[in-house]
């Protein structure tokens, strides 16, 4: 299965809310994530960038461990993804060492998650860099870019400029940050 997603900065979470809500969106309670994320390579954002997998131990509300694989597919927002619990965060974490990888950086975000015509919308508010919308859609096939696009027009009904729109992860922006 692919992830297809797309990201924008928020300027008013709060109007976003009321308007995701006026559109009859339910949110779930807000949950904290606190995620490592784990590659081949580490350094600068052009050898980060360049690993085509990427690895990711999260602990849901502090007690859920969910292990992620992405594969970029496409573009920084698009990509094969499998994901699974695990009973322990230190267990996992040493065998991603053993098979090269490296503890590239730490994620900490609340979000609030709510659904929209089979689309899965996050409202985040991510320690250093500030509160996004994300939509994600789960495809079997389709044009990575075109299915992103169509997600975007739904963002310009909410309000959100183009100028708002972010094409990285999360793991892409801190690096982004860290290297500005």
């Amino acid at each position: 299965m692919r992830e297809i997603e797309i990201k924008a900065r928020l300027t008013d979470r709060n109007l976003i809310t009321q308007k995701l809500t006026s559109l009859g969106c339910v949110f779930e309670d807000e949950i904290t994530q606190n995620d490592t994320v784990y590659v081949k390579n580490v350094g600068s954002f052009e050898i980060y960038n360049a690993n085509d997998v990427v690895l990711r131990i999260r602990i849901k509300n502090k007690d859920k461990i969910i292990f992620t694989l992405k594969k970029r597919m496409g573009n920084n927002l698009e990509a094969i993804e499998h994901e699974t619990e695990v009973d322990s965060k230190e267990e996992m974490e040493q065998a991603l060492f053993l098979m090269g990888y490296q503890e590239a950086m730490k994620i900490n975000k609340t979000r609030i998650i709510t659904h929209y015509n089979g689309c899965e919308i996050c409202l985040d508010e991510v320690e250093g860099l500030g509160s996004f919308i994300e939509m994600e859609k789960l495809v079997e096939d389709g044009d990575g870019q075109q299915i992103q696009e169509e997600l975007f027009q739904f963002f310009l009904s909410l309000g959100i400029t183009r100028d708002e729109r972010i094409t990285y992860g999360y793991d892409l922006l801190i690096l982004e940050k860290m290297y500005k």
